[in-house]
C-alpha cells in the first residue's frame, strides 16, 4: 500500500510538472489517449465478436469525436484553466497534506470496521456454539 501511495504521488508532481511546461501537448495528448483507447475496444469487440462492445464501443468512439470537434474551440479556456490550477498546486503543496490525512482518516475508519464485524461475528459464533 505503502509503495502505491508513493507512486501515485511521484506519478502526480510528474503530471503537474507536464501540465506547467507543455499544457498545450498535454491537452492533446490525453485527447489522442481517449480516443485510442476507445478504438482499441471498439476493435476489440469485432475481433471477439461480441456485438454489444463494439456497438456501445462505436457509439462512445463517434461520441467523442463530435464532442472533440464541437469543443475545440474551447481549448484555450481549459489551458488557462489547467495552467491556473497547477500554478496554484505548486505554489501551496500544503494541498497533499489533505488527500494524506484523508487516506490516514479512511484507513483508520476502515481498519475498525474490520475490527467490529470480526468481533461482532466471534460474539455470535461463540453464542451459537453454546447452544
Amino acid at each position: 500500500i505503502a509503495g502505491g501511495i508513493g507512486i501515485s504521488v511521484v506519478i502526480g508532481f510528474l503530471y503537474i510538472a507536464i501540465v506547467k511546461l507543455l499544457p498545450h501537448h498535454m491537452i492533446f495528448v490525453l485527447a489522442f489517449l481517449n480516443t485510442a483507447v476507445i478504438l482499441f475496444l471498439f476493435i476489440l469487440g469485432i475481433v471477439s465478436d461480441n456485438v454489444a462492445m463494439y456497438v456501445i464501443m462505436g457509439i462512445f468512439l463517434l461520441l467523442n469525436s463530435i464532442s472533440i470537434c464541437c469543443l475545440r474551440n474551447r481549448l484555450d479556456l481549459v489551458l488557462v484553466m489547467l495552467k491556473t490550477s497547477a500554478n496554484f498546486i505548486t505554489q501551496n503543496p500544503s494541498i497533499f497534506l489533505t488527500a494524506l490525512a484523508q487516506l490516514l482518516l479512511t484507513s483508520i475508519i476502515t481498519i475498525f470496521y474490520m475490527y467490529s464485524t470480526v468481533a461482532i461475528s466471534s460474539i455470535i459464533e461463540h453464542k451459537n456454539y453454546q447452544k
